[in-house]
């Protein structure tokens, strides 16, 4: 699992009740999103070490609470997206 991967409940409907609570405070906010979320963001959001917000959702993949995507999808075609990098680099 990596900081860029992006996180969403297998089932929203399913509780992640017996777990700790750090765990279960993860997987209430990855249920809660609108949308998928990167690990990044569920560690600031939680205010945790990015190592500690790996292992906490690992947790939560292994019995399958959680899907994990290792390939974050992009907003805006790549073509966008290279010429918004090819731009900041010229800074």
């Amino acid at each position: 699992m990596f900081a860029h991967s992006l996180l969403s409940a297998a089932d929203p409907n399913r509780s992640a009740a017996g777990l700790p609570d750090a765990v279960v405070a993860v997987y209430e906010a990855v249920r809660c999103a609108p949308r998928p979320v990167a690990v990044a963001e569920i560690a600031a959001r939680q205010r945790l070490p990015l190592g500690v917000a790996v292992v906490l959702a690992s947790e939560l993949a292994g019995p399958g609470l959680l899907r994990v995507s290792a390939r974050p999808v992009l907003p805006y075609p790549p073509e966008v997206v290279e010429g918004v990098l090819d731009g900041l680099r010229r800074l």
